[in-house]
Formats: C-alpha cells, sequence, structure tokens
C-alpha cells in the first residue's frame, strides 16, 4: 500500500473542499529531487501531485492500494511504476507492507 502522508506543503481550503499545493512546493528539495529522478517539467510534476492529492482527498482516504492506483489518480503516461518509485524515493509517498 501507498500513503500519501500529511506534508506541509498541502492546503485545504476553508470549505474543505479542495486540496491544492502551497506556493511553496516548489521550491522544496523533495520537488527538486522528484523533478531530477523523473525528467520531467516542474508543472507537469506539480499537476501530477495535485491529481494524487484530489485523488485522496475525494476518497477520503490516503491510501493507495498500490503503485498503479497511484499513477492512474495522477494520470501518468510514462512507464508504469516511475512516478510512484520516484515518489516513495523522494518523500512524497510512503511504503507500506
Amino acid at each position: 500500500m501507498l500513503d500519501v502522508p500529511a506534508a506541509p506543503h498541502l492546503k485545504i481550503t476553508e470549505d474543505r473542499r479542495a486540496v491544492m499545493a502551497k506556493h511553496t512546493t516548489t521550491q522544496c528539495r523533495k520537488f527538486k529531487a522528484a523533478l531530477r529522478k523523473l525528467g520531467i517539467p516542474g508543472p507537469h510534476l506539480l499537476g501530477h501531485l495535485e491529481y494524487i492529492w484530489q485523488s485522496a482527498h475525494i476518497e477520503g482516504d490516503p491510501v493507495f492500494t498500490d503503485s498503479d492506483e497511484v499513477e492512474v489518480a495522477a494520470e501518468w503516461s510514462g512507464e508504469p511504476g516511475t512516478l510512484a518509485t520516484a515518489l516513495i524515493d523522494t518523500g512524497w509517498l510512503d511504503s507500506r507492507k
């Protein structure tokens, strides 16, 4: 299972219906590390993260069953397993056994 940990980079709006990245997300070290691992533009990574956060928020459960579920939520079209692995390696996702 993959868990989206509570992160200071997330902002829940007052009406608690939307989750979005804080303006500092793109400047943190783990964002830059994920960019390096994935070799994609920053706006693409931010979009993938936003889709993951929205999916976790809508479902009311920050736990995904596997890498495929994470990448489907993120609308990742790259090599299967690449995004999830990079997000685990850089601290965006926690892996549970």
